[in-house]
């Protein structure tokens, strides 16, 4: 689930990219109230779309290379299925929100 939630985490970046000096480079920086992680969970039977708010975030990337760095960190409470009992049992048993309160990222590179 974690590598699902990097590449989505990836995808939910903002439409927003800052040239740098060099031309083949790029920041990205997150706006967290325009932003957040969108998710899909697929099994067997069913299929389970939620949310995490995003706390704060920077990317850089070298679009010749895909080389990345920056770090992207998401309010790990914030996770929302839209079903209260699984999003109660994700937070206490999986994620442990409670204890673990931020989601972090270090991406290194991006395809």
């Amino acid at each position: 689930m974690l590598a699902l939630a990097a590449l989505l985490v990836l995808s939910a970046l903002p439409q927003h990219a800052t040239p740098q000096s060099s031309s083949r480079e790029i920041l990205l920086e997150i706006d967290p109230a325009q932003s957040k992680v969108h998710w899909t969970l697929s099994t067997t039977f069913h299929t389970v779309h939620g949310t995490f708010a995003m706390k704060k975030g920077t990317m850089r990337v070298d679009l010749a290379t895909g080389k990345a760095s920056g770090e992207i960190i998401l309010d790990a409470a914030s996770g929302n299925s839209g079903d209260t009992g699984r999003d109660k049992k994700m937070h206490k048993d999986v994620l442990e929100s409670s204890r673990y309160t931020d989601i972090v990222f270090r991406p290194d590179r991006v395809d």
